[in-house]
């Protein structure tokens, strides 16, 4: 079989884990290269990775030639980089939302949409425990699901979940969400425990989704605007 030559953009913690994941699939996936917009980074990267990294995408592309680049950047980034590596020919395997409003997610499908190069990634309902959740409610062990809460993700990986268990691919929902402000303690990041066990001002948003056939859904995760309540007709 031969070997994917597999390209990063970024060099944050989200990038680790593709490093880490062509590490355990050598006879798959060689990891040729990555490329990070921090010029702090590059060399701390690339002793660490074991791969050259550049500054740019487009040094990237010459020196490694990779067939598919995973980007690993931050939302308004991500649309220009994405048109940028398919230009030049390369596939792109982009984490969700692969733009940070609708009008960017549009744009960016009249762009690359009908060039078959672009994979969007959401992988919650892959993960095992999800996944196993799903298989009970595809065998109607409980019968037929017509309400899903989640608590365990956020945003849309939360209305993915939604969609997913309950089998209505992208039918229109009619949406309901407040945000309601607290003071929480927050001692667990990333990094680990922080010991920090002072309480701080912290967001919420409240979300249901009525998709009009007796099934709906309901999240609770973090606020993506500034936006107190809204209701429409999409999702």
């Amino acid at each position: 079989m031969a070997l994917t030559r597999l390209g990063i953009v970024g060099s944050g913690w989200r990038a680790e884990f593709f490093r880490r994941m062509a590490m355990l699939l050598p006879d798959a996936v060689e990891l040729v290269g990555a490329a990070t917009r921090r010029p702090e980074m590059t060399a701390a990267r690339s002793d660490s990775w074991g791969v050259p990294v550049d500054l740019t995408p487009s040094q990237l592309l010459r020196r490694g030639r990779p067939d598919l680049v995973v980007t690993c950047v931050p939302w308004t980034a991500n649309p220009g980089l994405v048109v940028e590596l398919v230009e030049a020919g390369v596939k792109v395997l982009s984490e969700t939302p692969p733009a940070p409003d609708l009008d960017g997610l549009r744009a960016l499908w009249d762009a690359v949409g009908g060039r078959d190069a672009v994979q969007v990634a959401e992988q919650y309902h892959l993960m095992p425990g999800d996944a196993a959740r799903a298989e009970i409610v595809r065998r109607e062990v409980i019968g037929q699901p017509t309400q899903v809460q989640i608590s365990s993700t956020h945003t849309y990986h939360a209305i993915s979940l939604i969609r997913a268990l309950l089998g209505v691919g992208l039918q229109p929902a009619r949406v309901n969400a407040s945000l309601l402000r607290s003071a929480l303690v927050d001692p667990l990041s990333r990094d680990g425990w922080s010991g920090d066990t002072e309480p701080k001002q912290a967001e919420t948003i409240l979300a249901t989704f009525d998709f009009r056939d007796g099934r709906s859904g309901s999240t609770t995760s973090p606020p993506t605007s500034g936006t107190t309540s809204c209701a429409t007709d999409g999702s």
